[in-house]
């Protein structure tokens, strides 16, 4: 896999099945069905094209251990596509019998971080190729959080032998929204662990900066992309884009223009990565029932109208709204 790529979707296919400088795709493994994968992406398998599965049911960061059924399906995807990858999400989306239909942030607390690494080594045993984990947009932030969001990403990589899905949109949204300073977050994150990049569009919406994947890429995006591959050297690429597609000369320019970033990144002299000694609590059942009371409690406060005096009124009133208009594709329903 290498080069850059393009994400699945049936209004992308017809160009992925065209672009043949195209190194790879991913597809969202809850849009297709295993047995019968749509007749485009069997066609893009068959000619040898790296299909990587992309996962956003799993809720890695939930509180109980991931679900069975959903980890199968997970699994079969990934044979069906022969993927060298599969990729998910370190956040939640069901917690204590009911579900929020996007992505939440995980607590960066050590209890949140030994339940992550409990679920990502049950996760890695039993797929069929590496696991990766994304980091996510965070419209809140959790209170009480104990370790940065790299120094918990990084320790999390380092337990489960996992490695890294760095959006680059996600990470630009969140130094927006909650501040922080990129130089120093790549200082802390484990960038040798890196395995691809996603690249989207966003906007900002009211106060926010929002990951719409339905906006063109934008000069603070390619900004924080380059400064990323100054430090990993060469990468691959993904584009992701969901809603808007656009004309063909317009994704096709934003393709050219990642894959001349892309060329003309050298390679880095090797860094030294920071050295953690993060103490993780035991595992056992309380720490689970504590940890999904908290996530069931943010589920009924973004699905509903309760308050959580806890959290920033502002993230919470975005959380909502994206709850209601970005909802990850139905991977996570309300029950």
């Amino acid at each position: 896999m290498k080069g850059v790529g393009l994400g699945w979707r049936p209004e992308t296919a017809w160009l992925i099945d065209q672009r043949a400088s195209l190194g790879f795709t991913e597809v969202i493994a809850e849009l297709i069905d295993p047995a019968r994968p749509p007749a485009a992406l069997a066609a893009a398998v068959a000619r040898g094209l790296p299909v990587i599965t992309h996962g956003v049911g799993l809720s890695l960061g939930g509180a109980q251990p991931v679900d069975h059924a959903r980890l199968r399906r997970l699994t079969h995807a990934a044979q069906t596509l022969r993927s060298p990858l599969v990729s998910e999400h370190v956040a939640f989306c069901r917690a204590g019998g009911a579900a929020s239909p996007h992505f939440l942030p995980v607590p960066h607390t050590r209890a949140q971080l030994a339940i992550l690494v409990d679920n990502v080594r049950r996760t890695i045993d039993a797929l069929p190729a590496p696991l990766v984990l994304e980091n996510v947009a965070a419209p809140l932030r959790w209170p009480g959080d104990e370790l940065h969001e790299a120094d918990f990403l990084a320790e999390l990589v380092d337990r489960t032998g996992a490695r890294l899905l760095l959006d680059v949109a996600n990470l630009h949204a969140n130094l927006v929204n909650h501040g922080g300073d990129l130089d120093r977050y790549l200082d802390r994150l484990p960038l040798d662990r890196i395995a691809y990049l996603h690249v989207a569009g966003g906007a900002r919406v009211d106060v926010m900066w929002r990951d719409t994947h339905g906006h063109p890429l934008t000069p603070p995006i390619i900004d924080v992309l380059a400064r990323v591959l100054a430090r990993t050297g060469p990468r691959p690429l993904l584009l992701e884009r969901d809603d808007h597609f656009g004309t063909r000369g317009e994704l096709e320019a934003e393709l050219d223009q990642l894959a001349t970033l892309h060329a003309a990144t050298a390679a880095p002299p090797p860094q030294p990565r920071p050295v953690r000694d993060i103490d993780l609590p035991r595992m056992h059942r309380t720490l689970r029932t504590t940890l999904e009371h908290a996530q069931r409690a943010l589920i009924d406060c973004v699905t509903g109208t309760r308050a959580l005096a806890a959290f920033d009124p502002i993230g919470l009133a975005e959380a909502r709204t994206i709850a209601r208009r970005k909802a990850i594709s139905g991977a996570c329903p309300r029950r």
